[in-house]
């Protein structure tokens, strides 16, 4: 909120980029106890639930409304759990409110591009399967991790631990659903087969670990349907499972979080302003269904931000750059509605504003997975407006 919109101080080099822009603030609540313990999350954690996201942003819309007033909602809590294509509830939701005029929705991409959690596999023809491999830290409790097939495929596993023991191929069924324990391990393995997910018509295979053995873990995943026969698996984001837990054969890409793969909102990762180089650790796009994400770059990286005691701190990621294009989309939408200028002003205008005034490098090719459409730039926005008119 304080890069979106804080206000001028000189003694600390800060101030907002839309320092005389008006803040709406929701803070959620923790998510229950029940839905903490089933997908494993780490006491002391923050943690939402979905439909209050959901119940906060409509509170947003109908504030904006009942003030007569555009909004630039900034969103940066995120997760690297669901369909990643735009067909979950919440993010229809995000796409279905961008559409409407004076409302800004800007979706930070995540900061999942090198921490290893995401792997993308193809069935090998000859073999009829894929061998994934999962290392796992010392001390991990438990975690979540799912396995989302592309369609028409329909996809199975086997498990081996990283003592030798060895799970058969269990065979996809409607609601499959097994426990799997060990002899020689005290681990755990729960084992969703969904093979219509409710939201997205797609397979899910969700595995929850408790109490997981650390060593190389050995997922064979079978299809049974070659016209396209590849997948994808994520592990929890930051903060939700041990750096020290990850694939052996990572894929960076295809990382960009959940809410983020709406095809409406506009999406942003982070860079470095002081030498034009990409976040390391930003996440990088596709979404699973090739939609281009990210669509914009913002500055990321060491920025001056308040503090909740009243002083400053550098952050880094890329909720500071969504808070960037936060800021510059209500700068836009004072230009548009506020002055009359395009009253009819909605995230899809601005996105194509953003995008035409994007500052390119002569060497890349775009759009692209790291950068999408470039790199975010207010005075070429108005300049592309004025040699237009």
């Amino acid at each position: 909120a304080g890069i979106a919109a804080g206000n001028e101080i000189p003694g600390n080099n800060f101030v907002g980029v839309a320092p005389d822009a008006e803040l709406v603030v929701v803070k959620l609540k923790q998510a229950k106890r029940y839905l903490r313990d089933f997908f494993l999350i780490r006491e002391g954690v923050p943690c939402y639930e979905s439909n209050d996201i959901l119940f906060a942003l409509e509170y947003l819309r109908l504030t904006a409304i009942a003030l007569n007033r555009p909004i630039a909602v900034c969103i940066s809590v995120n997760t690297s759990f669901g369909p990643h294509d735009g067909r979950d509830a919440l993010t229809s939701y995000l796409s279905l409110i961008s559409r409407n005029v004076g409302f800004g929705v800007v979706i930070a991409a995540g900061n999942e591009g090198n921490a290893r959690r995401h792997y993308f596999g193809r069935i090998n023809e000859n073999t009829g399967y894929d061998m994934v491999e999962l290392s796992v830290g010392e001390n991990e409790a438990g975690f979540t991790m799912e396995l989302w097939g592309n369609p028409p495929g329909l996809y199975s596993v086997d498990i081996q631990s990283p003592s030798g023991e060895y799970i058969p191929r269990i065979i996809p069924r409607l609601d499959e659903f097994r426990e799997i324990s060990f002899i020689f391990e005290q681990t755990v393995i729960y084992l969703d087969y969904q093979m219509i997910e409710e939201q997205s018509g797609d397979e899910l295979i969700l595995f929850r670990f408790v109490n997981p053995t650390a060593g190389i873990w050995r997922i064979k995943v079978y299809g049974e349907i070659q016209v396209d026969s590849s997948f994808h698996i994520w592990l929890p984001m930051e903060g939700f499972i041990s750096d020290n837990t990850f694939f052996i054969r990572s894929d960076p890409f295809t990382t960009i979080l959940n809410l983020g793969c709406g095809r409406y909102p506009i999406t942003v990762t982070a860079y470095n302003d002081e030498d034009d180089s990409l976040y390391l650790d930003a996440s990088r796009g596709f979404t699973r269904t090739d939609v281009i994400k990210p669509e914009i770059a913002a500055p990321g990286v060491n920025i001056v931000a308040p503090s909740i005691n009243n002083g400053f701190v550098e952050v880094t990621g890329t909720s500071a750059a969504a808070a960037h294009a936060a800021g510059v989309a209500a700068l836009l939408f004072e230009w548009a509605i506020v002055r009359g200028n395009q009253p009819m002003l909605n995230t899809l205008d601005m996105k194509i504003l953003m995008i035409r005034g994007a500052r390119r490098k002569l060497d890349l090719t775009y759009p692209n997975r790291d950068w999408g459409y470039g790199i975010l730039d207010v005075y070429n926005i108005f300049d592309s407006l004025r040699r237009n008119i």
